[in-house]
């Protein structure tokens, strides 16, 4: 499951950056690149700041899991095997999406690239 789900996530953003190239190659004057880069800019940042939002929050929700186990070892309550199951679940549960993420910020940042040398080379 964990290579169908890697391979996916490959698969995608190949889609994406072969859609992001074929856009600017259909770009056939100054006004449309122009366009398509900012456009692309627009999207790679609004896409950016959620996967960052994403792992902010799994990060804080790790975090608050593993201090609310030691208050109640603090306060002399047994350690139980469901606790144990949720660190393990929230730890898994960031691994995988810490590689789909790893996937996704190389393809935007290679349309983040291509659409900056774009605009550039269109100014």
């Amino acid at each position: 499951m964990k290579w169908l789900r890697i391979g996916w996530a490959v698969l995608f953003n190949l889609v994406f950056v072969a859609i992001v190239l074929s856009i600017f190659g259909a770009a056939d004057a100054k006004f449309a690149t122009v366009t398509f880069s900012l456009l692309v800019l627009i999207y790679v940042s609004l896409v950016s700041g959620n996967v960052r939002t994403s792992l902010t929050l799994i990060e804080m929700d790790k975090v608050a899991a593993a201090r609310f186990v030691e208050l109640r070892a603090l306060a002399g309550q047994p350690r139980t095997t469901d606790e144990a199951e949720a660190l393990k679940d929230n730890e898994e549960s960031a691994a995988k999406v810490r590689i789909r993420v790893i996937i996704d910020s190389i393809g935007l940042t290679i349309c983040a690239l291509f659409a900056l040398v774009k605009l550039v080379g269109a100014l």
